[in-house]
């Protein structure tokens, strides 16, 4: 999360008579992250969180994303989902200095500070994807999220999309960037266990609170095979920023995934190595196309390094 503008007295009183939360008192800009623009909005009734979409893509997807968000957290209780507006709304439609502007307001979780480091607390982090996965399975959800189309919005098109502008409109050449990885290329994923996935499980999106967990950021979610989403969280916590493995804090993730899931054979032989190469390919394609072409001149440069390094650790194994 970031924010990339300031918002103005006259739009902040409208959006919460809107929401009907009482009078403005104060906003506070949040400087984490680099996609949206997200603000603390503190009224009389209390503090939420408004998130302002920046591309165009995700203001299209908001709007299939945020009704499911909210069956979502009636099964899953972990997620934070969007709060409705006096007309039962998840999306706010307004206009600054002639700009329409569209976002969601969440409630702002007051969170205590924690560094995700401790293998406990990694361990709890990987019993609660698993839980995810676990609910996704209910039918209820089942025909929520494909009815809907919830898919994997960076798939192999959209990785391959990513890579043509870069060589397209950057100085680096084709040879210069890592590879498409060959097991992408050749996978075969024969009855694969697939559910709806949060595919951004990061340790910033994840908060704890004096009594309970709770997982933000589910814009990226959709249809996916579970090994995917375990091995986007575990070169998330199982690695340093460096891209250098930390085997108890991997370990740790593992086996509390284990606790509430067990992987199949197959998706622990045979697949996961494959993903975590995949994996790695994703976020180092994304954090370099945000580097090489920042939206706002105070984006946050998320470095891709990482990513190649556990990339070419798994390319090799």
């Amino acid at each position: 999360m970031a924010s990339y503008r300031k918002l103005d007295t006259d739009f902040l009183n409208k959006l919460c008579e809107h929401y009907s939360l009482g009078d403005f008192i104060k906003v506070n800009d949040i400087a984490e992250g680099s996609r949206n623009s997200n603000y603390k909005i503190t009224t009389s009734l209390g503090s939420y969180l408004f998130t302002l979409f920046e591309r165009e893509s995700e203001k299209m997807r908001a709007k299939h994303v945020l009704p499911f968000l909210n069956e979502l957290t009636a099964v899953y209780k972990e997620a934070v989902g969007p709060c409705a507006s006096i007309n039962q709304e998840f999306i706010y439609c307004g206009n600054m200095n002639g700009e329409n502007i569209i976002g969601s307001l969440f409630p702002y979780i007051e969170h205590i500070k924690h560094d995700g480091h401790t293998e406990e607390y990694i361990y709890n982090a990987g019993a609660l994807l698993a839980k995810l996965h676990n609910c996704s399975q209910k039918k209820v959800l089942t025909d929520a999220y494909k009815k809907l189309g919830l898919c994997n919005i960076y798939n192999q098109k959209k990785l391959d999309d990513i890579r043509l502008k870069i060589i397209t409109h950057s100085e680096l050449t084709e040879k210069e960037l890592l590879p498409v990885p060959k097991a992408v290329q050749n996978i075969s994923e024969p009855d694969l266990p697939r559910g709806l996935c949060h595919l951004d499980f990061f340790p910033d999106n994840l908060l704890v609170t004096e009594h309970h967990f709770a997982v933000i950021d589910w814009f990226m979610m959709g249809e996916e095979n579970f090994i995917y989403d375990i091995a986007i969280a575990l070169c998330a916590w199982g690695f340093d920023d460096i891209g250098q493995k930390q085997e108890k804090r991997y370990e740790a993730f593992y086996q509390g995934y284990s606790s509430m899931r067990s992987l199949t054979k197959s998706e622990l032989e045979v697949f996961l190595p494959m993903y975590m190469q995949k994996a790695a390919y994703r976020f180092y394609l994304t954090r370099l196309e945000d580097k090489l072409f920042p939206r706002f001149s105070n984006a946050p440069i998320l470095p891709p390094e990482k990513f190649e390094r556990i990339y070419k650790m798994h390319a090799t194994n």
